[in-house]
């Protein structure tokens, strides 16, 4: 470190107009530095601070210093930037093509850290796609406002690759069975009703075992033609119960004409 120290002074001496030598402190056009006891300290468009070995100043929304690339596909300079509030810093890179500029890092002095996103307003703050993996195996992505834990590659917004465990799950449906209990409802016949069963394998309007290991389910829709099932098998029972109560008094009526009898 020493040595890079000495090497810059040598550079900031040799090509800087030195200009005055006050109590130890050497000023050139290129900025300020104090060779106190052996130890140098530099300071670029400020005084050195107490104890720092470099001291860097710039003005708003201007460059701290820049690093050139010259790669054969892509040339161009990370760029260490002042913010144009003046207190954040942007590192990024800017391409010798087109000028283009992508700020890749941004910090900030109230803890708030922003990737590829200049103006973070919370502690961290992504533009583009969170992943965190071991061993090259994903285990969490953020993507296009899509989360997958586990594995990604499924069309949903969240999708985790094993079991999930809460104390309590809230489903909001678009619409829900009541229907049923209209007057305008046409319930099946239990003939028809057996016809169909026989015919497909399962109850009307559910899906079929195939359907379900293919596609899985919807958990909302799903209760929701659950609860519709449970609401026509009501039905059923109250229409049974009518029959039921229908032939009881026809029997009783039988019974008090003397027209049936019992066999014993």
């Amino acid at each position: 470190m020493k040595r890079i120290v000495a090497v810059i002074c040598s550079l900031i001496i040799a090509f800087g107009q030195v200009t005055a030598q006050d109590e130890g402190l050497l000023n050139s056009n290129f900025g300020t530095f104090s060779p106190y006891g052996g130890n140098t300290n530099i300071g670029l468009g400020t005084v050195p601070l107490p104890g720092v070995k470099l001291s860097l100043s710039q003005a708003t929304d201007q460059d701290w210093f820049r690093l050139v690339s010259h790669n054969s596909t892509l040339e161009g300079s990370w760029r260490f930037k002042n913010s144009t509030s003046g207190i954040d810093l942007n590192l990024g890179f800017q391409h010798a093509a087109s000028g283009d500029n992508n700020w890749n890092l941004t910090l900030t002095p109230f803890a708030k850290v922003g990737i590829n996103d200049d103006k973070p307003e919370s502690n961290l703050q992504v533009n583009g796609t969170v992943q965190f993996h071991v061993n090259k195996k994903v285990n969490f992505l953020v993507r296009n406002k899509e989360v997958f834990i586990g594995q990604p590659g499924h069309k949903t917004d969240l999708f985790v690759n094993g079991y999930i465990s809460a104390n309590q799950v809230e489903v909001r449906p678009d619409s829900w069975s009541d229907f049923v209990f209209e007057k305008e409802f046409k319930l099946r016949s239990l003939p028809d009703l057996e016809n169909y069963i026989k015919r497909n394998g399962h109850l009307p309007d559910l899906p079929s075992e195939k359907q379900v290991l293919e596609q899985g389910i919807e958990l909302g829709e799903m209760n929701r033609l659950l609860v519709q099932k449970v609401e026509e098998l009501t039905l059923y029972v109250i229409r049974l119960q009518q029959q039921n109560e229908e032939l009881y008094l026809q029997l009783q009526e039988l019974r008090d004409s003397g027209s049936f009898r019992s066999e014993k």
